[in-house]
């Protein structure tokens, strides 16, 4: 009994032994964390260690914490969703998954995710979990509109969906004219074996005894599709030859050209529509969504056809969680959320949030520093006319100390600082026609020629200024 208790007192040393640094690493993680919450590697870390513990609750709180700083890729929403469902023991239970999978589709559009939510939520109804099948449908058709423009295995899994009990129809049943649209949708999609689906589509008639030929309008929509599907082949052939990136999110710049042009041809097609193309944004952001110049186009695009929506803003919000380091995607994503009616202390809070991050340059704080200025000044109706308008003074300080910080973080670097010319007109211009302040108006031109000496609109501004007053 001795020697046993010996044995069993030298095991749990070792575990303990083994445990010890698994907490040291922990504890040290979290530390990392606590100073510095936007380190990517750290969070990852984090969680393969707990993950490695096995211990659901602390690698959930770990995950929530990196999803609300991060966009999640495609793999890591997968492990989670993955995770979670093998401690689900009860039927009705995973349908509190259902929930994850919408979330892991927000972030990055995902063949796979769409995919894996279509068969989970099927496999839900089989199961007999509280899903209806209207349910399941709806699943099925948020999945073609999000990826049957280019996976045509997901209209292939959405029809056998709806033809699982085909023995029992008719030719003017509900669910027969159902699948005679789903099939209508899918062969006026460009997607590859659209002959193929065709003859289905015929024996699907055949079998509810229809001798069926297409429309005139049916038959010039397949042969549309068809076309516009070999036009598009050789673009979606390159794409699947080129190396993918070495770091995800990093693409090269072989990728980003073939992305750029492949857009580019689908922007200037006649048979386009701003689905397609956005669909084309939206799977170029997700193989390169550290590339800042694939986010620009995508914005601009939206900026220039869906300007009067709330797309701008959720672009945008994408964008700075990919980028954050870049200060005019956060102005533009600022000006995005103004024009959507976001309250000025939302504005301030999310500029705030840009500030504090780690931006990349002097120049981007100084950029964001004007647009809170600009943010502040039309909540106080400033700058509206050429008539000084009456504020308070302790509005007009709290502008001018955002003037004094900019100002600040400005001249710290100031041989690489690009924006001082901004600044100052900006601030000159404030003082005079917005407050009517025009000796801070006078000091404010005085520190513009002085740090902008070089360029000749400095002194026409201050000329100008001056004989004006």
């Amino acid at each position: 009994m001795e020697l046993d208790q010996n044995d069993d007192d030298e095991t749990a040393m070792k575990i303990d032994a083994e445990v010890a640094p698994i907490s040291d690493q922990l504890s040290e993680l979290a530390s990392k964390l606590q100073e510095n919450p936007n380190n990517y590697d750290v969070h990852c870390a984090l969680i393969r260690l707990l993950r490695q513990q096995g211990n659901i609750g602390p690698l959930r709180e770990a995950r929530e914490r990196m999803a609300e700083m991060f966009p999640l890729p495609p793999e890591v929403w997968l492990e989670w969703i993955s995770d979670e469902k093998s401690v689900v023991k009860v039927t009705d239970d995973a349908m509190k998954l259902l929930p994850l999978f919408h979330r892991a589709s927000k972030d990055y559009l995902s063949e796979t995710v769409w995919l894996e939510l279509a068969h989970f939520a099927r496999e839900l109804l089989v199961r007999g979990a509280p899903i209806t099948v209207d349910e399941v449908r709806e699943i099925f058709d948020e999945s073609t509109q999000a990826i049957g423009s280019f996976v045509p295995q997901i209209w292939n899994e959405f029809i056998k969906f709806e033809t699982r009990s085909i023995e029992e129809l008719d030719s003017d049943s509900i669910q027969a004219k159902r699948i005679r649209r789903l099939y209508h949708r899918r062969l006026s999609s460009p997607l590859p074996e659209s002959e193929k689906i065709l003859e289905e589509y015929l024996d699907f008639e055949k079998s509810l005894k229809n001798s069926y030929v297409l429309t005139k309008a049916q038959q010039a929509a397949f042969d549309k599709a068809t076309n516009d599907y070999e036009n598009r082949s050789s673009w979606e052939q390159k794409l699947a030859n080129c190396k993918p990136p070495e770091f995800p999110g990093l693409a090269s710049e072989d990728l980003l050209f073939i992305w750029d042009q492949y857009i580019r041809l689908e922007m200037k097609s006649k048979s386009s529509t701003p689905s397609r193309v956005r669909t084309l944004f939206e799977r170029a952001v997700s193989q390169c969504f550290l590339s800042p110049q694939i986010w620009y186009s995508y914005i601009s695009y939206i900026e220039t056809n869906l300007l009067r929506t709330s797309v701008p803003a959720t672009v945008y919000s994408r964008a700075v969680r990919n980028i954050s380091y870049d200060g005019t995607l956060w102005c533009g994503y600022l000006r995005a959320l103004e024009r959507g009616g976001a309250t000025v202390d939302q504005l301030l809070k999310t500029c705030d949030r840009a500030l504090s991050g780690a931006l990349n340059g002097v120049d981007a704080y100084v950029e964001l520093f004007l647009c809170k200025c600009d943010i502040l000044r039309r909540a106080l109706g400033l700058g509206g006319s050429t008539s000084p308008n009456v504020c308070s003074e302790d509005e007009l300080q709290s502008i001018r100390k955002i003037f004094i910080g900019a100002e600040s973080v400005a001249l710290t670097q100031i041989d690489s600082c690009g924006k001082l010319y901004d600044l100052y007109s900006y601030w000159a211009d404030f003082e005079g026609r917005c407050v009517g302040n025009f000796d801070n108006a006078r000091r404010a031109y005085e520190a513009l020629v002085k740090h902008c000496s070089q360029k000749l609109n400095a002194w026409k501004e201050f000329i100008s200024f001056e004989r004006s007053h």
